[in-house]
């Protein structure tokens, strides 16, 4: 499921929200920068917004808001 409404919080937000019924795989030793939920809540942060994920009885959510402006993208903080 992936649902990508644009609401008004207290500014306009673009929210994502995936749901799956994966199990997970084991994580790949050695293999981590930059990839997983570590690394998509960085990214999600330096764009301005906020990320949850947990698990689920089956499966996992992740829901992203990132932070909209009509007509393009959002600059990004400080910059």
């Amino acid at each position: 499921m992936l649902r990508t409404p644009v609401g008004e919080l207290p500014q306009p937000t673009l929210t994502v929200e995936v749901h799956n019924t994966a199990s997970g795989l084991p994580p790949v030793p050695g293999l981590t920068a930059g990839l997983g939920l570590a690394g998509l809540t960085e990214r999600v942060a330096l764009a301005g917004g906020r990320l949850e994920h947990r698990a689920l009885d089956q499966g996992w959510r992740v829901s992203a808001w990132l932070p909209h402006r009509a007509g393009g993208l959002s600059p990004r903080p400080g910059g």
